[in-house]
């Protein structure tokens, strides 16, 4: 029943939709809109989506038989470096006319990590995510992308192996990693929090749900039309009131974090129901998933900027403009 099923390439605009939804979230939490308190869930609907894709293209390229590590990390790079690099260009050319000499002195430090795939450590040495500090740096974001840019360097070597090793017990091998993680995540919570949202030990459990669905959403039972579009428009509810309801005090992540990605992993075993699916599958939901990467690699810089450069408390009309 759990071995690896057929791995079916196919293109999953609905997807781009569920993308686009995360980066809105983040967005509406950043710019501070005080309906949305948990709107930094939106990295963890990322997570689930990349451990799904990722996993996915690997396990279909060893099943064709064409699955090299070169391949793998040269296609990585290519995607997502060039807009990395740039990105981080533009805020130091910015910063140098805008930061005072402390604050761009430590943006020169938080770019260098950055550019290394390491923001997560830097940024879990200094002040956590949630600080009032954390206004004043504009590349803290980049956390999110360095604890993806590590799951790219390690999850392929291990899933190769696994594959290789282990075929038929590789569905429970990723379920028993993804307790140890979430398990290790609610237990470290209280030891020290910030390294439970900065590194990847405590995160890893959002990358393996997501890796779980390319089995379930082969059951049978996910076969209908009916339980496609309860599941799918459950999982949308399920990630949207628990982006209403989270707040910064919310023991996150942990236990509680799965229950957004749950929400998530519905969402993708559910995608291609019919008549729900049109929340994710139009065009505007499907241009903003498209160009989430980019949104999400500069939406930060500018509000930390414009805020920086304004000092007051940004209003609505800030808001809207910024958004």
């Amino acid at each position: 029943m759990f071995n690896i099923p057929p791995i079916i390439k196919e293109f999953r605009p609905e997807l781009n939709g569920l993308r686009a939804l995360a980066v809105l979230l983040v967005l509406l939490y950043h710019l501070e809109f005080y309906w949305i308190g948990g709107g930094f869930l939106g990295v963890d609907i990322f997570l689930v989506i990349s451990g799904y894709f990722i996993s996915k293209n690997i396990l279909y390229d060893l099943q064709k038989g064409q699955f090299t590590f070169k391949r793998f990390y040269t296609k990585r790079l290519r995607r997502l470096f060039p807009a990395l690099i740039f990105t981080l260009i533009v805020v130091l050319i910015a910063g140098y006319f805008i930061l005072t000499p402390s604050n761009y002195e430590r943006l020169g430090q938080s770019s260098f990590f950055a550019a290394l795939s390491l923001s997560n450590f830097f940024f879990w040495q200094e002040s956590g995510y949630f600080d009032l500090d954390a206004i004043g740096k504009p590349l803290l974001h980049m956390w999110s992308l360095s604890l993806e840019e590590q799951f790219y360097l390690f999850w392929p070597v291990l899933l190769v192996t696994f594959h290789r090793f282990f075929r038929k017990y590789l569905f429970w091998i990723v379920v028993g990693f993804l307790l140890v993680s979430v398990l290790l995540a609610e237990y470290n919570y209280d030891i020290d929090s910030s390294a439970n949202f900065f590194l990847i030990p405590f995160r890893m459990f959002e990358f393996l749900m997501g890796a779980a669905c390319i089995w379930l959403e082969r059951m049978r039972i996910f076969k209908t039309q009916f339980v496609k579009e309860f599941i799918l428009s459950a999982g949308l509810v399920i990630m949207i009131f628990m982006s209403v309801w989270t707040t910064n005090f919310t023991r996150m992540p942990g236990l509680y974090s799965l229950i957004p990605c749950a929400g998530a992993m519905m969402a993708i075993i559910g995608g291609q129901a019919r008549i729900s699916s049109r929340i994710l599958n139009n065009g505007i939901a499907l241009l903003i998933g498209k160009a989430s990467y980019s949104i999400y690699l500069i939406h930060w810089p500018l509000i930390v900027f414009f805020r920086y450069w304004k000092i007051e408390e940004i209003t609505l009309i800030d808001q809207l403009t910024l958004g």
